[in-house]
């Protein structure tokens, strides 16, 4: 069989056919293993029970070459597989097989070909990968797919203008009637086996075991309780971690009727889309003991008002409170390291905001339409937006008539992105000089309005953050301005 026969097949439907073959694979080869997890993984890039690139990017990391680049389990390399999916990925797939990291590969590249860009008419640069598919198949002797079960999602013949004008994406695709493994629309049973489910404080909660003890992965709130508290232990472990999507507004949760929110003191992590447009929570008290949230953490949660994060939080992640249009306090404690992009972004209420952290990394965005950073660059007597532990942050430099010569106190570690170059400001040109005494970082363009300025750093800062033999790039970071190392 050559790939041109699939030519009229839509994007989706050629992702498919190579998902079946490699199912077809699977059982032939490994007619004693159980290959349905991954075949789920598979699916989930075409059934719409998840966005296109966010499962793409979850099944890349079961792909042989990524699944055994380490010989144990470390978080670091992994953003969506947890520990005891390792596992069980790495018992079920064989990694000495090359031609299942082809298949498996493959399918990845098809669904993959056009991502953020749109489908050309023919999408003849998937044929070659669906050749590999076939290729392998006919290797073996393995009987093929009949194209026939997706004649629903093919392109019209016969019409040239409808054949261009076609959608060749393709709707989505569900695995009911095509999957050997018996896979259905967004099903999931790599987890399954050491999961446990209670019922505690009114809700029914799936969990399990982890180093230290218990993660919880689900809670459904069927009784629609508006007050929910999450329990601090389950059979007399502590809980120490909430997995991605465990309350994700969802019908399964019924979390988005909780209006009020308390989390135990023990918890350690919490995942990606904790309380996720769940627009009913008004409050929440977060673990003292918390380490790190995920992204999207309340993003859209358009009723809280007040957000607390303690003093052992070191990471929050990317648009953790973005469009929280009610949102007016925010106090996070003195661990905290690293904002996530678009943390506090659209946050029209904001009133005060307190970190009494040594920040060392702001994501992009963070504070872009935001009252309170806004009510503060707006005004007219603002010198400056400082930020974190005693002002180390310098966020934004707006002085309507600034001085020539700009001295900044040393208590300033770290220049934010566009500081010296808000999009409102224009008056840097008359800067001639900026001296920075205690500046360890430099974000990026953050002297851009200021052309006519040497900024003044010290050498050995400098040093210990970048390196001796990059200070011409700490120099380029600088530009337009020019920049000189004559402090000490």
């Amino acid at each position: 069989m050559n790939s041109i026969e699939l030519g009229n097949l839509t994007l989706h439907a050629r992702t498919a056919y190579a998902v079946m073959c490699f199912e077809r694979y699977a059982k032939a080869v490994y007619p004693t293993v159980n290959y349905r997890p991954v075949a789920e993984m598979m699916w989930h890039l075409i059934d719409g029970s998840d966005w296109l690139e966010e499962a793409a990017y979850k099944y890349s990391e079961i792909i042989p070459e990524s699944l055994f680049e380490e010989e144990t389990y470390e978080a670091s390399a992994f953003r969506y597989l947890t520990e005891q999916q390792f596992m069980v990925f790495r018992q079920i797939i064989n990694r000495e097989d090359a031609d299942l990291n082809t298949l498996m590969q493959a399918v990845f590249d098809i669904a993959m070909s056009y991502v953020y860009t749109s489908v050309e008419p023919g999408a003849a640069e998937t044929l070659p990968y669906l050749q590999k598919v076939i290729g392998v198949l006919e290797k073996h002797a393995i009987e093929l797919p009949d194209p026939e079960l997706l004649s629903d999602y093919t392109a019209p013949t016969d019409s040239p203008a409808a054949y261009r004008g076609f959608d060749w994406m393709g709707s989505e695709i569900d695995p009911a009637e095509l999957s050997v493994f018996g896979v259905t629309k967004g099903s999931s049973t790599v987890d399954t086996f050491r999961q446990i489910t209670v019922t505690e404080n009114g809700c029914e909660w799936l969990i399990e075991p982890e180093e230290g003890g218990y993660s919880i992965i689900r809670c459904r709130n069927r009784d629609h309780l508006t007050a929910l508290t999450v329990p601090a232990q389950f059979n007399g472990m502590r809980v120490s971690s909430i997995a991605s999507n465990a309350f994700v507004f969802s019908p399964e949760s019924g979390c988005q009727y909780v209006e009020s929110l308390i989390l135990p003191d023990c918890i350690l992590r919490i995942g990606d889309n904790f309380f996720k447009e769940c627009r009913r929570l008004r409050t929440v008290q977060m673990p003292a003991e918390l380490q790190k949230i995920g992204h999207l953490a309340f993003q859209a949660a358009t009723r809280l008002t007040e957000i607390r994060i303690g003093d052992c939080c070191t990471e929050i992640g990317s648009r953790f409170c973005a469009d929280c249009t009610a949102l007016e306090h925010v106090k996070i404690g003195s661990a905290l390291e690293t904002i996530g992009e678009y943390s506090f972004y659209g946050c029209p209420s904001m009133k005060t905001f307190l970190c009494t952290a040594k920040l060392r990394k702001i994501g992009y965005g963070s504070f872009w339409c935001n009252r309170w950073a806004d009510s503060i660059l707006d005004n007219p007597m603002t010198e400056a937006l400082y930020m974190g532990r005693r002002a180390c942050v310098l966020y934004r430099y707006v002085k309507r008539n600034p001085p020539s010569f700009v001295r900044i106190d040393a208590k300033v570690k770290y220049v934010y992105d566009y500081a010296f170059g808000g999009d409102a400001w224009q008056s840097g040109a008359v800067i001639t000089d900026i001296y920075l005494p205690g500046v360890q970082t430099i974000g990026v363009h953050a002297f851009r309005k200021v052309p006519n300025a040497t900024v003044h750093l010290s050498r050995s800062l400098m040093i210990i953050t970048y390196g001796a033999d990059r200070l011409d790039k700490v120099a380029e970071f600088c530009q337009p301005a020019a920049a000189v190392f004559d402090l000490p």
